[in-house]
């Protein structure tokens, strides 16, 4: 008999950490945003402390397994099971506060970018899945059923498509971020507009007005290719290596083109927003 390798490195995870495009804030300095943000960094920290038990697991899982092939006795095969049987669940642990973690981060956007909220569904979805996985571990006895059900969760499309769902989750948090500066942006420019309009008599003043629209219009545009292009995920051919960097290269972009944006309206704002 043999364990199937059940420690799987989940990419997307570690997206969450070394992704620095954008901070996640939020959205409305309401108190009904306050209490989001505080749900939201229990929900981080919860997913971090289970994360650390799930590593805690996994060694004690590698130690028993190493002892029961070498033994080969019944006692090491049973407490084998019962360390494989423990990593197993706490891994969905890990993942089922992830999902928590970004399902909170997306809700708070979901008055300035909707499609969260399809999203946010969809990942409620996967976790009643994973939470169904981990009863059925839980439940067996022998190596033979374990890995069973662990093949179950392994099967490639079942694997494709979890991991495709939580890229395209974390791609549109980050849209939810940027479709949320552009309407802060927007905000921002209507009174600064008001003012300057009437001046476009001054070159300066119109190459402004045309640049920021030109910007405005990119940035829009780009908010929705992107959306699309998350679409586009649901395959079998998904691969986390090429969507993070296409992803992040796209995200770059965008970012950089709404600094560009602000600064030309700070600049219309600072010289020719004034009576």
């Amino acid at each position: 008999m043999k364990f199937k390798t059940i420690f799987i490195v989940v990419l997307i995870l570690i997206f969450v950490h070394s992704s620095s495009i954008l901070a996640q804030e939020a959205p409305i300095a309401t108190e009904s945003a306050t209490t989001g943000q505080s749900l939201i960094k229990q929900a981080e920290a919860d997913y971090r402390y289970q994360y650390d038990l799930y590593r805690n697991a996994h060694f004690d899982y590698v130690r028993t397994k190493k002892i029961w092939q070498s033994s080969k006795s019944l006692k090491a095969e049973q407490e084998a099971i019962t360390a494989a049987k423990l990593v197993a669940t706490t891994r969905v642990d890990v993942l089922s506060a992830y999902i928590r973690w970004v399902r909170l981060q997306l809700l708070e956007f979901a008055s300035v970018y909707p499609k969260v909220v399809d999203i946010a569904v969809r990942l409620e979805a996967q976790n009643n899945l994973l939470l169904v996985h981990k009863t059925k571990i839980e439940s067996v006895t022998t190596i033979i059923d374990f890995d069973k059900i662990m093949a179950e969760y392994s099967d490639p499309l079942a694997t494709s498509a979890r991991n495709s769902l939580f890229a395209i989750a974390q791609l549109e948090l980050k849209l939810a971020n940027l479709a949320y500066y552009q309407h802060q942006s927007r905000s921002l420019y209507d009174p600064v507009l008001k003012i300057v309009e009437p001046k476009t008599g001054i070159p300066e003043v119109e190459s402004g007005l045309v640049r920021i629209k030109q910007l405005g219009d990119t940035i829009n545009t780009e908010l929705v290719d992107l959306g699309n292009f998350s679409g586009s995920l649901e395959s079998e051919s998904f691969s986390e290596q090429s969507f993070f960097k296409k992803a992040n290269e796209r995200l770059s972009q965008l970012h950089t083109n709404q600094i560009n944006l602000l600064n030309f309206i700070i600049e219309l704002e600072s010289r020719y927003g004034h009576d």
